[in-house]
């Protein structure tokens, strides 16, 4: 079993992202945020995960502006 996170926020070189993981027995779960400076309005992505030995691994990605919320995608692959 383990966890861990980590953020960067560096304004001044718009380097702006953050990470968390944690495992319990077979069960991974996490996700990671970062703003995406390519578009003007610095989109924001948002992507949780789990994955284990049963459903494999399944991920949730977000995108947002600073004005609204959409949700993207949802992906399924196994293990």
């Amino acid at each position: 079993e383990y966890k861990y996170a980590y953020s960067v926020h560096d304004h001044h070189t718009g380097d702006v992202k953050s990470q968390h993981e944690l495992r319990h027995g077979d069960v991974v779960k996490g996700g990671y945020e970062l703003v995406e400076l390519i578009e003007p309005d610095g989109r924001f992505r948002k992507v949780e995960y789990k994955a284990d030995d049963h459903t494999g691994f399944n991920a949730i990605v977000h995108h947002s502006s600073p004005h609204h919320h959409i949700h993207l995608a949802q992906h399924h692959h196994h293990l």
